[in-house]
């Protein structure tokens, strides 16, 4: 039997497929379209979001460095202005055009100098309450380095004052200077400087300051530099010298270790104030204080006037002087000095003579004891004789004999002043006592003097250091009392070792006439004391009689 297989009819099976896959993608390609719509859309939106950030970025950036060359924006008294930037990004499309405004506000007392225990808060201060308590003329420039506070007003005439990067604050109207901020009048006040409890910055005014020793011209440069140590600085007359250009280009190096007090009138004499104008010698003076290009080293050395003392600078000086630096940068440049103690005028310790050598001329012979070891030198330190001669210890008996005889004694007596421990910092010397307790028997004495024959130093002289100065003879014990002034004298007193104190008696002619007795006097030393009368060299207060700082 033949069998025959049935064939399978396959036709439809392709539309089939055709059909499932058209109804696949029907459902997929609207999902795929919404999701690519949607992409489409965030990313516009987001470059937007995009241009918006870098806009805000620019305008802030641009804020940023705008402020900063705007030292006052945003500081106390100075208003903060708003900043637009208008345009940015307009190259990128019309989608990426902005423009951005930035607003600022400055915080309470931003830009107000803050007091620390090691640094004060102002640069310089005046405490006075005057409309010219800070007070700069003259035709130069100047620039701060700090802030300033005046309790009454500042006043700058024609002078350029560069503070720019500092804070002016006054309780009064300012004039002629721009700050950042200038705050003038202010509604703010202003304690003393370092009322802060535990502030370290000040530098205690020493009671007692070391005066210049004095020199003449230019005898203390050496090598193109004036170094001048911590102290009192009172020569007028070599400090103008130097300064106008004498010494020819010349650097006054302030050294550190203490303060620097400018007082031209301490001592008396000199003028109140110090001109440096080297230029119209053709030369150059400088000012510096020691260490002025490293900081200064520390806060040991301000610079301080007193007195009513003023610098003068003219063209061709400058002056980088320093106070407080604690590594901030900020420096008091130079302060009038306020209530330091107040130097009073102090009596000295009485010194006697330790000894004699004793001399005579044009006459036969002066019979007085050698000081030692026959007769010893505290005799002659206290009076025991009263007018009657009653001596309760002792004195120096002596006879002068002859024809215009002259007789001399020759006292070592310790200079008075030398007795100071503080002898060597050049005392202010009024005056020197001499008290002599004496006898002679006046019938043949024709004069007698008594002075300070040696011992002073140079250029101290007054009328008892002229061998002139009387001494009037008694029959009995007297004390004459002596002073030699010198209140006239405008320097500082360095003792140079003991004094000399002559004792001189001088007997009349031989009277005429045959066997006429010879002449002879009997005399007596009781005692010798000489004392001073001093003031240590001190600090005083400022008493400005106009501006402290004059720049031309």
């Amino acid at each position: 039997m033949t069998s025959l297989a049935r064939g399978r009819d396959q036709r439809g099976v392709s539309l089939i497929l055709v059909l499932v896959t058209l109804t696949i993608f029907g459902l997929i390609v609207p999902v795929l379209g919404q999701f690519g719509s949607t992409n489409g859309v965030s990313g516009y939106i987001l470059k937007g979001q995009r241009f918006d950030r870098y806009a805000a970025e620019a305008g802030m950036q641009a804020a940023i460095g705008w402020a900063e060359g705007q030292r006052q924006a945003g500081r106390v008294g100075t208003t903060c202005p708003d900043f637009t930037a208008g345009g940015l990004n307009s190259d990128l499309g019309p989608n990426a055009t902005r423009s951005v405004t930035v607003k600022c506000k400055g915080f309470d007392g931003n830009g107000l100098p803050a007091e620390t225990n090691t640094m004060p808060a102002y640069a310089l201060m005046a405490r006075d309450g005057g409309a010219n308590a800070i007070h700069i003329t003259g035709n130069g420039s100047a620039r701060t380095s700090g802030a300033w506070w005046s309790e009454g007003g500042i006043n700058v005439d024609s002078a350029t004052v560069d503070a720019t990067a500092d804070y002016v604050g006054a309780k009064r109207a300012c004039s002629g200077i721009t700050a950042s901020p200038t705050d003038c009048p202010s509604t703010r006040s202003e304690r003393d400087p370092g009322a802060l409890p535990g502030s370290t910055y000040q530098v205690p005014i020493p009671a007692q300051l070391t005066a210049d020793s004095p020199a003449s011209k230019c005898e203390l440069v050496k090598n193109g530099e004036l170094p001048l140590s911590p102290g009192l600085h009172w020569n007028s007359d070599m400090l103008d010298w130097v300064g106008d250009g004498h010494c020819g280009d010349v650097i006054i190096r302030l050294l550190g270790g203490g303060p620097h007090i400018f007082d031209f009138q301490f001592f008396g004499g000199g003028r109140p104030d110090w001109k440096l104008a080297p230029t119209e010698r053709g030369q150059t003076v400088r000012v510096i204080s020691d260490g002025f290009d490293t900081g200064c080293g520390g806060s040991s050395s301000p610079v301080l006037f007193a007195g009513s003392f003023t610098m003068r600078l003219r063209q061709g000086a400058t002056a980088d002087l320093c106070g407080a630096d604690q590594g901030s940068g900020q420096r008091v440049a130079v302060a009038q000095v306020a209530n330091p103690a107040t130097p009073a005028q102090e009596p000295s310790a009485i010194t006697t003579p330790t000894g004699w050598t004793v001399d005579s001329s044009r006459g036969d012979s002066f019979d007085f004891p050698a000081s030692s070891p026959l007769t010893p030198a505290r005799l002659l330190a206290v009076p025991d004789c009263d007018p009657t001669r009653n001596c309760a210890d002792g004195f120096v008996p002596g006879t002068l004999r002859g024809d215009r005889a002259e007789g001399t004694v020759v006292m070592t007596i310790p200079d008075p002043v030398s007795l100071r421990p503080d002898a060597d910092r050049g005392l202010k010397v009024a005056s020197l006592h001499l008290d002599i307790t004496h006898r002679e028997q006046v019938g043949d004495v024709a004069d007698a003097h008594v002075w300070i024959s040696a011992g002073l130093p140079d250029q101290f002289a007054c009328k008892l250091s002229d061998a002139t100065n009387p001494l009037s003879p008694s029959n009995e014990f007297r004390t004459d009392a002596y002073d030699c002034d010198l209140s006239g004298v405008h320097l500082p007193y360095f003792p140079t070792g003991d004094l000399q104190v002559t004792y001189q008696v001088r007997l009349k002619p031989q009277a005429n006439g045959d066997n006429r007795p010879e002449r002879s006097a009997e005399v007596a030393l009781d005692a010798v004391r000489l004392s001073a009368e001093f003031t240590r060299p001190a600090s005083r207060n400022s008493e400005p009689s106009g501006a402290i700082l004059q720049t031309d």
